[in-house]
């Protein structure tokens, strides 16, 4: 939770800094190490920042998976080491 709230707040820092409002966020396993109980408020905090960014999320964790259902996806399938979009 440190972490990505340093990332956010750097964002918003180089927003105020050069004017320019970044529109796009990648969060690769953001969740990982989180528990069910965080998960809840990093996903209302997703919720929030897809207002006004696009949000793309890498993971495998399958409670934030299932909180998910619904929005958009990519899905994207490794086999005999090629990767394959669904």
């Amino acid at each position: 939770r440190i972490d990505l709230s340093i990332m956010l707040g750097f964002s918003d820092v180089m927003q105020i800094r050069t004017g320019i409002d970044i529109n796009i966020l990648f969060l690769d396993e953001v969740v990982e190490s989180i528990d069910k109980h965080g998960i809840n408020g990093i996903y209302k905090l997703l919720l929030e920042l897809s207002k006004n960014k696009n949000v793309f999320i890498i993971t495998h964790r399958e409670d934030l998976l299932k909180k998910l259902e619904g929005v958009k996806k990519l899905v994207l399938i490794k086999k005999n080491g090629f990767t394959k979009l669904l």
